[in-house]
């Protein structure tokens, strides 16, 4: 909308600014403790661009996403069939959650060391929520069974899911690396 152009534009600003602001005493005190202001404290090179880990990432054994967090991978279809019903929303939240997704294949520590699952795509999970709601009024539409099929599945990748956490918790299986999903099951 013309006219609506420059005064958001200028609310844009004013956001980005204030942001830089909220952000300037953390990046002092990271300057003051690391020596710069966007020192991680790791050393090293972290983020490997021309060599993301996108594979590893969804479906790794140590701490791959759709692995640890089946439900995910619907969710990601999901936010697919999102994009085909609300465009414009849809494609905001695919074209944000593929970056961030980049950015975390990137990193060297991609698999969140001894987190449970992916713990760096857990700022996806707006995007995750709408892309499971999408999915499930997709396939479900007004139909009663499908509907309760969907709750089914989705109690059933609950149970996984809390089930997963209390053998990782109570270390039945390694906190660090690779777990073996048959004894996971």
């Amino acid at each position: 909308r013309p006219k609506q152009f420059v005064p958001t534009i200028i609310n844009g600003l004013v956001f980005v600014a204030g942001v830089g602001l909220v952000l300037l005493p953390g990046l002092a005190v990271k300057g003051v403790l690391d020596g710069a202001l966007f020192a991680t404290g790791y050393g090293g090179e972290l983020f490997f661009w021309r060599e993301p880990r996108l594979w590893a990432v969804a479906f790794s054994a140590e701490h791959g996403a759709f692995l640890w967090t089946p439900v995910l991978l619907l969710a990601a279809i999901g936010t697919l069939l999102m994009v085909r019903r609300q465009p414009l929303v849809g494609t905001i939240a695919l074209v944000t959650s593929a970056a961030f997704y980049y950015a975390v294949a990137s990193y060297r520590g991609w698999h969140g060391h001894s987190a449970f699952g992916s713990r760096f795509l857990i700022a996806l999970t707006p995007v995750f929520i709408w892309g499971l709601a999408a999915l499930f009024d997709f396939f479900c539409g007004g139909h009663r069974r499908r509907w309760i099929a969907a709750c089914v599945l989705t109690g059933l990748l609950i149970v996984w899911n809390a089930g997963f956490m209390l053998q990782w918790g109570t270390n039945i299986v390694p906190n660090r690396g690779p777990v073996n999903f048959t004894e996971v099951t």
